[in-house]
């Protein structure tokens, strides 16, 4: 099941990164312009000790410089310069979230609203909630953090992610949590709000998660009736929500429902095994015909359409030269690869994207691993320390992956030579050079017109 957990870090991050990115246009743009290495120093130095507000500039400027060494050494000493400023309050809201021992996390809350930034106490009681909620017992408490926040966003949020955990521990408190809740919404917010696209996703859950429990309690038609209402909504319910649905509609043979969302998903080329079944058995409800020439029909046009995708966005580019180091330190080069058929993939152990998208690697390398025609480099870019090696090395360890894995590291200039040469802006980016040293595809370009901007992490995101 998923279990919500958001301690609003997310929104949280999102006002700090607003508070100091106002300061780009100005002090960071006059701090580029200053030559004197030592005038600069000490205006970085007086900027860092001046408030909380110079510290954000001084951070934003090693952004600029791409200097992410002193970057992180100079957002490492937020939290000692400034405690119960907005980044120490931040720090703070996120720990409480993970504490484990309740009392702890009482007198952390109690500190806070002595001491630290008012602006994120309602964060504060949200991420209390998220501590009291993983404990079965101490629901009602976790119940009591919520109902004492103001802000709307947080309020919904901290209500849905207690639900969440009523659900997970199956407690009896859920139904009527669920219905009180439902009433503070009528009571408490306005019509606008209601329909607010922020919040309008997070009652969607709610209904769900009413809906799940009737399905629990026996009551399949109430449950369907719910389900409806949440899946009618004006915005795309998640994956599992869908399936979720889709699994009552055929519960109730209602398959003229179920036709058109198994239909859908199964053209997007969301189609497991138990999705064509159910799309095979809704055709043949609805249209009393077979539904095996539909569905090769279907799978066709998939087929047809990757192909297309693959030309469309496919490139003819001389791979460049470039130069990386294998997990023994042994340097290697496009040369090494000559006359190979080469997939390429830039990734780092930071970058949640990169990460996600390795377990389908390791499955591509896999079909190929007996082809001494093809090769496969994993290159490890953007690393943050000196340890990246080490990082990158226990991560495949750590996930069981076979692959053959080599290091960009950062030179003295600042510099990461691989990625340069193949003008890398976001990770994962992943290349396909023929036997010729031709690149023919390339990722990055296929995700930035589907997705209309930047791909995947880029070298200003790199955070953990």
């Amino acid at each position: 099941m998923k279990i919500l957990t958001i301690c609003s870090v997310a929104f949280l991050a999102t006002l700090a990164s607003n508070a100091h990115s106002q300061e780009k246009g100005t002090t960071v743009e006059s701090l580029l312009k200053i030559q004197d290495k030592k005038i600069l120093e000490h205006k970085l130095d007086s900027l860092i000790h001046a408030n909380e507000k110079g510290i954000y500039t001084v951070i934003n400027y090693y952004a600029e410089k791409r200097d992410y060494t002193r970057y992180d050494s100079v957002s490492a000493l937020m939290p000692t310069l400034y405690p119960y400023g907005r980044a120490g309050s931040i720090s703070m809201v996120r720990s409480i979230a993970e504490l484990k021992d309740l009392k702890e996390v009482k007198d952390s809350v109690a500190s806070f609203e002595q001491k630290y930034d008012k602006e994120f106490l309602d964060d504060a009681y949200l991420s209390a909630g998220i501590a009291f909620s993983k404990q079965k017992a101490s629901l009602p408490e976790a119940v009591a953090y919520v109902n004492k926040i103001k802000k709307t966003l947080q309020r919904i949020t901290a209500a849905l992610n207690t639900a969440r955990y009523m659900e997970f521990h199956q407690s009896d408190l859920l139904e009527g949590y669920l219905k009180s809740e439902a009433k503070w919404r009528a009571k408490n917010l306005s019509a606008a709000e209601i329909n607010n696209q922020n919040y309008v996703p997070i009652f969607q859950d709610m209904e769900y998660a009413y809906s799940r429990l009737l399905q629990k309690q026996g009551n399949t038609v109430e449950a369907l009736a719910v389900a409806r209402k949440a899946y009618e909504i004006p915005i795309e319910s998640m994956p599992e929500e869908q399936l979720y649905y889709l699994g009552l509609l055929f519960k109730q043979e209602q398959y003229e429902d179920a036709f058109p969302i198994v239909d859908a998903l199964v053209k997007q080329g969301k189609g497991t095994i138990e999705l064509k079944q159910q799309l095979a058995t809704a055709y043949e409800k609805v249209y009393k015909k077979d539904a095996q020439a539909y569905i090769a029909e279907i799978e066709k046009n998939l087929n047809d359409a990757v192909e297309k995708d693959i030309v469309k966005y496919s490139v003819t580019q001389q791979v460049p030269d470039f130069e990386v180091l294998d997990t023994k330190g042994n340097k290697v080069s496009i040369a090494d690869f000559r006359g190979k058929t080469i997939v390429i993939d830039f990734w780092a152990t930071w970058c949640g994207p990169c990460k996600k998208s390795l377990p389908a690697m390791q499955r591509t390398a896999n079909l190929y691993k007996e082809d001494k025609d093809v090769a496969f480099l994993f290159i490890h870019t953007w690393g943050r320390s000196e340890g990246s090696l080490a990082e990158a090395v226990k991560y495949f360890k750590d996930n069981n992956y076979d692959m053959d894995l080599y290091m960009d590291n950062k030179q003295d200039d600042g510099s990461f030579k691989a990625a340069e040469a193949f003008k890398v802006r976001g990770i994962p980016q992943k290349y396909v050079v023929d036997k010729n040293g031709v690149i023919r595809f390339c990722s990055c370009w296929l995700q930035w017109w589907r997705r209309g901007g930047s791909c995947s992490t880029t070298i200003d995101d790199r955070k953990d």
